[in-house]
């Protein structure tokens, strides 16, 4: 495995920091490599191509979450700003319970009465009650649904209205507004890491990081507000990512769901399931001290030197740290 380096540009709109000694520090460097990293293999636009990354590790922990925030934070940022079936959504929200509304399907124009916002496992729907019919909208469909002229010329263009699902600063502050609000009203499959479940989660829930806020204050959270993983969030919370254990029989039911990134938590994972998900992005995660690492450094090889089309560039710089050689590389889609 050989280190990869390209052209810097900017990366995240907040810094985070961790507790030590009582005192919030800004993250060591190779934590800031492994999120620099996730965000730049995330926001490759090369849709001919999946992209394949592999990293010889010291040790294992926490890499995985952070390049899994990266991911994220990379694939939110490919979000248009002024992301027009969100904004039309809250259009939609902040109106009048009984508001005519008209929904449009292929085919037909279905006129009805607004009947508030529906939320369940993290998706929001817009409610259109008919004479004889409930239609629950998904708010990504929101620009099929049209809002009587007179009123929307008078809507602002942002609701501000509170509600339950209010951003967090923590998120607010790393991401950005309108990313964190992508996040907390719309589930998505970006990222699925598998790996030993215990230490994940408790990397993941119980490691206490913070944003600087503009009055120099911090805002704390932990990682799973970023990651929001399925199993670990609530009901009613969206998420952005999946946790499988390494020897689960959960997948085998699972084969519908393509993910946009896999990250192989250790050299068995890699080993048993990398023939599971061919259709998306691959960060593989190799222990150095672990047993069937020589095996898997080995069958990755293999597999760069069978499928590699060209190095990826992915327009930062990349200085991993020592003793945690990296390789990337594009490859064409099955």
């Amino acid at each position: 495995m050989n280190a990869v380096a390209t052209q810097e540009r900017a990366i995240l709109p907040g810094s985070l920091y961790y507790q030590q000694e009582e005192r919030w520090t800004p993250l060591p460097a190779w934590t800031q490599f492994l999120l620099d990293l996730g965000f730049a293999l995330a926001t490759q636009e090369d849709p001919g191509n999946r992209i394949v990354a592999g990293l010889a590790l010291p040790i294992r922990s926490y890499a995985a979450p952070f390049i899994a925030t990266g991911v994220i934070a990379g694939k939110l940022s490919l979000l248009d700003q002024n992301n027009d079936a969100l904004e039309r959504f809250e259009q939609i929200r902040a109106l009048p319970i009984g508001t005519s509304l008209a929904y449009r399907k292929i085919g037909k124009r279905i006129k009805g009465l607004f009947d508030g916002v529906e939320e369940a496992k993290g998706h929001f729907m817009i409610l259109l009650r008919t004479n004889n019919e409930l239609y629950k909208i998904p708010s990504t469909l929101a620009l099929q649904v049209d809002i009587p002229a007179a009123l929307s010329k008078s809507l602002p263009r942002r609701s501000n209205r509170r509600t339950k699902t209010a951003l967090p600063p923590f998120l607010s502050l790393f991401l950005g507004q309108e990313r964190a609000r992508a996040v907390v009203l719309q589930s998505h499959l970006d990222c699925v890491i598998i790996g030993p479940i215990a230490q994940l989660t408790a990397e993941i829930t119980e490691t206490r990081l913070a944003v600087q806020d503009t009055t120099g204050g911090f805002a704390p959270g932990t990682l799973q507000d970023i990651i929001r993983a399925r199993r670990l969030a609530k009901e009613t919370e969206s998420y952005r990512s999946e946790l499988y254990y390494t020897h689960t029989r959960e997948l085998e039911g699972k084969r519908q769901e393509i993910p946009v990134f896999v990250i192989f938590d250790g050299a068995v994972g890699f080993l048993k399931w990398r023939d599971f998900w061919r259709c998306s992005n691959w960060v593989v995660l190799l222990d150095q001290t672990e047993a069937d690492f020589d095996t898997a450094v080995h069958t990755f090889n293999e597999e760069c030197v069978k499928n590699e089309v060209k190095k990826a560039n992915l327009g930062i710089s990349l200085s991993p740290p020592s003793r945690m050689p990296v390789v990337v590389y594009q490859e064409d889609l099955p």
